[in-house]
């Protein structure tokens, strides 16, 4: 009799696992669709609202004010939508770029500047960045 009961609760333990896995398998799907879809959108806007700086500043170019506004509410919507959606543990990554001509370490502080010019847009905008995840981020990516 004991052998029996044994079997039967490994064999609940073992059910209760792979329906655990299962679920697992079904949120880590959707989470993938998900990033998939945002990311496509927010690339989309990215790309329409792209700015420019000035050469060799993180001065945005003539125009871009409107464009980096834009941008910056529709990344806010974006956020909006994934926590009332119950999604959470996303990131957003802010990047700066420069073009690969001048000194290295020059390039590298105007990119993490660059970057700073969107994150700022982003707080005045009632974003709460995690700055210094960002920030080193940025830092190892431009590197």
């Amino acid at each position: 009799m004991f052998s029996t009961l044994a079997y039967a609760g490994l064999a609940d333990d073992l059910k209760a696992k792979a329906e655990s896995k299962s679920k697992e398998a079904a949120t880590a799907k959707a989470n993938k669709e998900i990033a998939i879809k945002v990311n496509k959108k927010l690339l989309t806007e990215g790309r329409k609202n792209q700015c420019s700086f000035k050469s060799g500043t993180d001065e945005l170019a003539k125009g871009c004010g409107k464009k980096s506004k834009k941008l910056a509410n529709q990344i806010i919507d974006v956020k909006k939508t994934l926590q009332s959606q119950g999604y959470s543990g996303f990131k957003f990554i802010v990047s700066g770029h420069t073009d690969s001509s001048g000194d290295a370490a020059k390039n590298k502080d105007l990119s993490m500047r660059r970057a700073q010019v969107m994150v700022k847009e982003l707080v005045r905008r009632g974003w709460t960045p995690t700055t210094s995840r960002q920030s080193e981020w940025v830092r190892k990516k431009c590197s």
